[in-house]
């Protein structure tokens, strides 16, 4: 009989190396802008004549809807790498279960 508990370690470690996956990504985006912080709001186009003064929070938000947006934009690569850590978790927990059975 396949326990439940096992399979469903699994998934959860599946799960949470997505969280780590997302939080990583939001880093690796983040901190460099926090660090380059001068005060000015992200110009796309890179023109200084369109950036206006703007607070860190707002800098940062401009920062996530920038992931966002990439991630909507992304979306055929995102749902794939976000579904296949949890399935494989899934499975690896069904086969150790019928394993221990």
């Amino acid at each position: 009989m396949i326990t439940k508990s096992k399979v469903g370690k699994y998934f959860l470690g599946g799960v949470l190396v997505d969280i780590s996956l997302i939080a990583v990504v939001f880093l690796i985006v983040l901190l460099p802008m926090a660090l380059d912080f001068n005060g000015r709001c992200f110009n796309p186009i890179g023109l200084d004549t369109f950036s206006s003064e703007c607070t860190f929070l707002e800098y940062l938000f401009q920062g996530v809807f920038m992931i966002l947006f990439a991630a909507i934009v992304f979306w055929w690569v995102v749902i794939p790498l976000l579904i296949i850590p949890p399935l494989v978790g899934l499975i690896l927990g069904f086969h150790k279960s019928k394993a221990a059975a």
